[in-house]
């Protein structure tokens, strides 16, 4: 039996019954941020159980464990020579364990000249409900072309002009790059609003259908109007100057600014419809056209909410809402945007859309309050 529990000692902790009270590896990982902050977001998510006390203690050692091998490895291997780790995320307690990436920080400390990640299968949570990535740095998750391989190494967002990818997170140094996810349903769902600017693919649209065409036509971004607000894209037509104008608003910012991803459907729709309401009569007024792109997700999420399902495309209109899907194409490796419909509305519709919004009832609310008074959760004053 000691010796079966000395060796036991020497191995990767991957289970809390292989710590014991002397070991120490998580001394080696104490500089690495993400290690950290997802030992102490599982520790919070136990700190009301009476059992999991070595689960954040089990990380820290695990991590520690790994940089020693990695570092061993480092000293014996050859100039040229590969150290291949085949390694899986984890989530507990719906906090992701990006253990990839880990890796590579922990190797690049160690002096490894290339580390990265090189993505060989994606698998769904089945016991999670969190949403797995679909697009890294404007890439499908399983495409290790050239090109995908350099934007990942660089943190480029091939969105916005290659420039490196503004996303941060709270467990890694370096840009999360996470443009779209697979939640809800089989479709990419962006949760970058940068995603949305594919090959200019709004614009060129909206051009073409209210235009006529792309020719003559200046592109203006973050565009304010006194007491109405900004709006994010201005198109203008010129050679002959005419002040005929879309706004392109796009989808809100709908992360959250930490590793965990989603999306926040009713606050993005609740937001979005007001700016359609306060900018859309501006325009309806002008007698000119404002363009809203929205992704079908969120606009069948929208026509469900306010009784929408009437909406039709009329050229009289001014408010055009274009409805884009993210498909993928199998030649090139990638997902683009694609515009699946056109409709359009006046301000009057969409007001009376918000005000015969399905409320709930107060018999509904009563039942909450008499459950809080059986519970006891009210506060005497």
């Amino acid at each position: 039996m000691d010796d079966v529990q000395k060796l036991k000692k020497t191995m990767i902790k991957g289970s809390t019954k292989l710590i014991y009270k002397e070991d120490n590896w998580n001394e080696y990982v104490k500089k690495f941020k993400a290690v950290q902050e997802v030992a102490k977001q599982i520790g919070e998510a136990l700190s009301d159980k009476n059992w999991g006390f070595d689960y954040p203690r089990m990380v820290r050692e695990y991590f520690g464990g790994m940089y020693i091998c990695l570092e061993e490895f480092y000293k014996v291997m050859k100039k040229g020579s590969y150290n291949l780790q085949v390694v899986g995320d984890q989530t507990y307690k719906n906090i992701i364990i990006p253990v990839g990436e880990i890796f590579v920080e922990m190797a690049k400390d160690i002096g490894y000249s290339d580390a990265h990640i090189e993505l060989f299968r994606t698998r769904r949570s089945t016991t999670h409900d969190i949403p797995l990535p679909a697009e890294i740095f404007g890439y499908p998750v399983q495409n290790k072309s050239k090109e995908a391989k350099q934007v990942r190494k660089r943190h480029l967002c091939p969105f916005s002009n290659k420039d490196r990818c503004s996303k941060q997170s709270r467990l890694l140094t370096y840009p999360m790059g996470i443009c779209s996810t697979w939640w809800p349903n089989n479709s990419p769902i962006a949760i970058c609003p940068k995603r949305l600017l594919q090959d200019k693919t709004i614009f060129i649209n909206a051009a073409n259908h209210v235009f006529g065409d792309t020719d003559n036509v200046l592109l203006f971004s973050e565009v304010k109007l006194k007491r109405i607000g900004t709006f994010d894209f201005v198109l203008v037509k010129h050679k002959p100057i005419s002040d005929e104008i879309e706004d392109f608003m796009q989808d809100k910012d709908i992360t959250k600014n930490s590793y965990a991803f989603g999306m926040n459907t009713y606050n993005t729709i609740k937001l979005s419809f007001i700016q359609m309401l306060n900018k859309g009569q501006v325009f309806e007024v002008w007698n000119k056209k404002i363009i809203w792109a929205v992704q079908k997700y969120v606009y069948k999420n929208m026509v469900g909410r306010f009784g929408l399902q009437g909406m039709k495309l009329n050229k009289s209109d001014a408010n055009l809402f274009f409805i884009y899907d993210i498909d993928y194409h199998p030649n090139p490796d990638k997902y683009q945007l694609t515009v699946e419909d056109i409709k359009s509305s006046t301000i009057e519709d969409l007001m009376k859309a918000f005000r015969g919004a399905d409320l709930p009832k107060i018999d509904d609310f009563m039942k909450v309050l008499h459950q809080k008074l059986r519970l006891n959760l009210g506060i005497k004053i």
